[in-house]
């Protein structure tokens, strides 16, 4: 059983691992399948939308051969191109030779800033099954049945508490518990991966790509996790040009950077240069950003091209920044 998602998959919110939907929905497998051997990839990571979950799955998720693949992004993406890779990356798991059961799951924030209803028209397209999370707590709460805080905490604007995790739960295990109840008078069919000339799948043969390590002025700058939960540790190279300019050569068709964003003010203002020509300055430091109270990973996608070459990619510290860090945490790669 396979999680793929933002920080709700992760299981964020919940007082502990065990409480969160994806471990709550694994133990039910368990106990309804007592004789059988139920293992769990869960590669859910806070600010993770499909874009980078995309260049993530074939090393982190198909390589575990999954027989069944929640996909859990919604509240994560949130503009065009998330939305595209999320396309990308469900044709990639229904045409994976372990065959999985894809079911998209949609879970939402407090103001219900999601891609639910882009999400669900791609998969009726597809005919695939749609939890919708983000349905129910809205319909509840607009009627005046629940209010937020029965299934997060007051203060908090996406992760749910143990409850909203339970009940998400609920919702996978009912819909699992209704498919079981019929499979003997089901006239199954194998299922056939509909074709569309609307189809957008550049993010088919998608993975990330370490930098090489850059000094740190004078300390060696190993590879070091990233970010960790507590079912997983997600660990990419990570780099910083300390003030340095940083060349690296990549690969590609459709080229992409992650980079980190940190609140102790010692990342700052970088100038991002590809094949020699100014793109934009990318901005590594928090620290006067309201509200933010932890690091988190950002992405820009760097150049869409005719076909698979290699790209001169430089940062420059900006004359303006006000500080000399930039961690470059990786390139996400596609043919």
């Amino acid at each position: 059983i396979a999680y793929i998602g933002g920080g709700i998959a992760q299981g964020k919110g919940a007082s502990s691992y065990d409480k969160s939907y994806a471990a709550l929905t694994t133990q039910w497998w368990k106990d309804t399948f007592p004789e059988a051997t139920i293992n769990e990839v869960n590669i859910g990571l806070v600010n993770c939308d499909s874009y980078l979950a995309a260049h993530r799955i074939t090393s982190e998720v198909i390589s575990k051969n999954p027989d069944v693949v929640i996909i859990d992004t919604a509240a994560e993406d949130l503009d065009a191109i998330a939305f595209e890779a999320y396309e990308s990356m469900i044709r990639v798991l229904l045409s994976t030779g372990s065959a999985p059961a894809v079911i998209p799951l949609v879970t939402t924030s407090k103001d219900y800033r999601d891609n639910a209803e882009e999400q669900a028209a791609l998969a009726f397209k597809l005919n695939l099954p749609v939890i919708s999370y983000a349905a129910v707590l809205e319909s509840n709460i607009t009627s005046g049945t629940w209010s937020w805080a029965d299934v997060a905490d007051v203060k908090e604007t996406l992760f749910p508490s143990d409850s909203g995790h339970a009940f998400i739960a609920y919702l996978l295990t009912g819909y699992f518990g209704r498919v079981l109840s019929g499979i003997n008078s089901s006239q199954y069919k194998d299922y056939v991966l509909t074709d569309s000339t609307s189809t957008k799948s550049r993010f088919t043969k998608a993975s990330l790509v370490k930098p090489e390590q850059v000094p740190h002025a004078g300390e060696d700058n190993a590879l070091v996790p990233l970010m960790q939960n507590e079912n997983a540790v997600y660990t990419q190279g990570m780099c910083t040009t300390s003030g340095q300019e940083a060349s690296f050569t990549v690969t590609g068709k459709n080229i992409g950077m992650f980079y980190f964003k940190t609140i102790d003010g010692e990342c700052g203002q970088f100038d991002l240069y590809v094949d020699g020509e100014f793109v934009e300055t990318l901005d590594g430091d928090l620290s006067a950003v309201e509200g933010a109270t932890y690091n988190y990973m950002d992405y820009i996608e760097i150049g869409k091209y005719d076909a698979s070459g290699e790209h001169e990619i430089k940062l420059v510290m900006n004359k303006d920044s006000g500080a000399d860090d930039f961690f470059v945490v990786a390139f996400a790669v596609s043919e």
